[in-house]
């Protein structure tokens, strides 16, 4: 969820969602104890979730219009980061055999 009042904590975002069964709510903190103005909500359900996403978003609260959406889990979240090193990381190992003294793909007598 993005767009939270920065005056909201955990129970505030809680009781946002408390029609929906919420498990948990985190609003995420600078290291000066400040909200960043996003956290995250956990469900006992996925039909709770899509109902929670439904009904909350775009809703207003303390004048600022909420943005729901569902959080990709860590699992999700590595494997996308490994997918989008992978072309990298396979360029370099490309590039790497060219740059060798005595690649077959210099001809020196030229």
């Amino acid at each position: 969820m993005a767009n939270l009042p920065f005056l909201v904590d955990d129970a505030g975002l809680t009781e946002i969602f408390k029609d929906f069964a919420p498990s948990g709510a985190h609003v995420v903190k600078k290291r000066n104890g400040k909200s960043k103005g996003f956290g995250f909500v956990e469900f006992k359900s996925a039909d709770d979730q899509q109902k929670a996403l439904t009904a909350i978003d775009k809703k207003e609260v303390q004048g600022r219009e909420l943005i729901v959406k569902v959080a990709l889990t860590e699992q999700v979240a590595a494997e996308k980061k490994e997918q989008a090193s992978a072309p990298v990381a396979a360029a370099v190992t490309a590039a790497a055999p060219g740059s060798a003294k005595g690649s077959p793909a210099v001809d020196k007598k030229q």
